[in-house]
């Protein structure tokens, strides 16, 4: 019996330390396997992996220099980096010239604009409440102002550097230059900059590159010219594939138009700008609204019928509304009329 249970305790200890043995060096293997391969895998993206370019700091220099002063509008300092970067032949990115072309156009609201929105490309976002700082005033004042010619004589002078070095404009660039001719009423090269914004591959187009020019026919009483724009704003297509749908005009442009038909009294006008408001916007603003009322506020011989003498009632004449109708069809080339205005 001793010799038995000796036997039975040795065998079965032999067999556990075996065991464990076995298992300890399979799990170990197994194990190691599995790292060598994740390094191996992970070496083969680091290899696929392009590699990251160096910058110059310089040129992040440059590039922070300018974004700082898009968020401050000041224009004057942001040409003072743009003019040392290149005499000191620092290469400056495409997003630099972006953000240069429209500081050109200037900010809406004051310089910190803090209560409106950024429409610089690459200003750099606060996530959290700036506080009033009295040294702002101290840096507002060293702002110098730049007038509406030089800011558009510098624009150009920039697109014309990125057209020498081939460097394509995008769709926040046209329309900052579209803004700045627009603003001076400069309509012919604006629609020459248009056309070539129409056809730049990298041009993403928005509505937002038209409405400057259709703001400044408006402006101006042009109806002939806003009709004009409007008509070419619906020949794009958003998508080629989906033929249906096309740009289309907002609350605002719709409330420029408005003005623009009740201050000509043009009675075509104003009734197709109301029909195609009525279908894209289901509650207009106050302020539509006011120029609405307005419209048929007003007491006078162009917009109504007149009774004469007899008691008969006579429908007065409308001017210049054939050949303002006669040219928006002209416009429409098969269209959907209630598409193309």
């Amino acid at each position: 019996t001793h010799h038995l249970q000796t036997t039975t305790t040795t065998t079965t200890t032999h067999h556990l330390q075996t065991t464990t043995t076995t298992t300890t060096t399979h799990h170990l293997q197994t194990t190691t396997r599995t790292t060598l391969t994740t390094i191996k895998t992970i070496t083969q993206r680091r290899k696929n992996e392009p590699k990251k370019k160096h910058i110059d700091p310089k040129v992040i220099e440059t590039r922070r220099a300018i974004q700082q002063c898009c968020a401050t509008n000041n224009l004057s300092l942001a040409l003072e980096h743009y003019n040392k970067a290149l005499l000191g032949d620092i290469q400056i990115e495409a997003q630099t010239f972006y953000n240069l072309l429209n500081l050109c156009d200037g900010l809406a609201g004051g310089s910190r604009n803090r209560k409106g929105k950024n429409v610089h490309v690459g200003t750099p976002k606060s996530s959290k409440v700036e506080k009033e700082d009295p040294k702002d005033e101290k840096e507002e004042e060293k702002i110098v102002e730049v007038s509406r010619a030089e800011r558009s004589a510098q624009a150009f002078k920039i697109k014309s550097y990125m057209d020498t070095h081939s460097i394509p404009l995008n769709e926040t660039a046209y329309t900052a230059l579209i803004r700045i001719l627009s603003k001076s009423f400069d309509y012919t090269k604006a629609s020459e900059i248009l056309t070539q914004a129409e056809s730049t591959q990298q041009c993403n187009v928005k509505l937002r590159l038209y409405s400057p020019l259709l703001h400044a026919y408006t402006i101006q009483n042009d109806i002939k010219g806003a009709l004009g724009v409007w008509s070419r704003l619906h020949l794009i297509k958003l998508h080629e594939k989906e033929e249906g749908e096309r740009l289309k005009l907002t609350e605002r442009e719709y409330k420029w138009l408005l003005e623009c038909a009740v201050r000509c009294r043009n009675v075509k006008v104003m009734a197709r700008v109301l029909s195609d408001l009525a279908e894209d916007v289901l509650v207009p603003g106050v302020d539509t609204t006011k120029v609405i009322l307005s419209w048929f506020e007003q007491e006078n011989e162009l917009m109504m019928k007149k009774e004469d003498g007899d008691g008969k009632v006579e429908e007065m004449k409308i001017e210049n509304e054939n050949e303002d109708l006669k040219e928006a069809k002209e416009n429409e080339n098969g269209d959907d009329p209630k598409i193309t205005p």
